[in-house]
């Protein structure tokens, strides 16, 4: 669990440095799409390099892949429907990931609701697995609790509950 949310916490501050690529080229800060040599043209056109993609693919593959193993070397029993909604939500969280670093055009607002998403469905997959250890109510409490946290801290900074920011 430390190992996938450790990839998974890598994985999101990485994606979410493209949201900034703009501001950090001018400033010539220097973040991880900056480093993998993404760029944004004066036409908003978005290039995200072969290396970023690939960084951001590798990491949420080996989460992915770290998560898919942990059965053999734990004492969790995964059940054949609770693998099957695991795949479910792994596929769909790989594609989330795909989708928010194949932007062509760059907007902010966008990539952070895309990068919000994937992060929302990769944060469904260790409760899922954990739930013949934890049980029915502390798995919903993991899914729960970041979309709680969520609105909470949204409704009490912005006044506003289930939106972005617009600096986000």
């Amino acid at each position: 669990v430390v190992a996938i949310q450790f990839m998974d916490h890598i994985l999101f501050n990485a994606g979410a440095t493209l949201k900034d690529v703009r501001n950090d080229r001018e400033t010539s800060s220097v973040t991880m799409a900056t480093f993998s040599g993404v760029t944004v043209d004066d036409d908003d056109t978005l290039h995200v390099s072969r290396r970023f993609r690939a960084y951001i693919v590798g990491l949420k593959l080996g989460s992915l892949s770290i998560l898919f193993a942990s059965p053999l070397w734990t004492r969790i029993n995964v059940a054949p429907l609770q693998l099957g909604f695991l795949a479910i939500i792994a596929i769909a969280s790989v594609c989330l990931t795909a989708h928010a670093v194949t932007m062509k055009r760059f907007d902010r607002p966008e990539f952070g609701r895309r990068w919000v998403r994937q992060e929302a469905m990769g944060k469904l997959l260790i409760p899922l697995l954990l739930f013949p250890l934890i049980g029915v109510w502390a798995s919903l409490f993991l899914v729960a609790m970041p979309f709680a946290w969520f609105l909470l801290f949204n409704a009490l900074l912005y006044r506003r509950g289930t939106t972005l920011n617009s600096g986000f």
